[in-house]
């Protein structure tokens, strides 16, 4: 069985489109869940920013994600949000997963709200 693909897409509103983007985003979760090879489509608010948001999505194939890139609920995101945010997206390959697989990377630093 392949490998799930993996992207993340940090989204930022404009602050007078905060509420379109974020109305436009829950309306892309719900279509997208039903997709053909969707395994997660889930969308987070970053806590100190209303304006910014993180989607975290697997999807079952390469396949899976280009007929999803090409299908009716991204391409009425894209034109919903268009000129209201801009959207950085990542494609991401496992390093450590619940599996209990090893990291490659052991950083020597902590991540979070301040460092040590």
């Amino acid at each position: 069985m392949p490998q799930p693909i993996y992207t993340v897409a940090h989204i930022t509103a404009e602050p007078s489109s905060v509420k379109d983007v974020y109305e436009a985003l829950l309306k892309a979760v719900e279509e997208t869940r039903s997709e053909e090879g969707c395994l997660h489509y889930d969308l987070f608010r970053v806590l100190d920013n209303p304006a910014n948001w993180t989607m975290l999505e697997a999807w079952q194939s390469e396949a899976a994600l280009v007929k999803h890139t090409t299908g009716d609920a991204f391409r009425a995101l894209s034109r919903a949000i268009e000129d209201k945010a801009t959207i950085v997206v990542f494609r991401l390959a496992p390093v450590a997963l619940n599996s209990g697989e090893h990291s490659t990377i052991r950083p020597s630093f902590w991540i979070g709200n301040g460092l040590p």
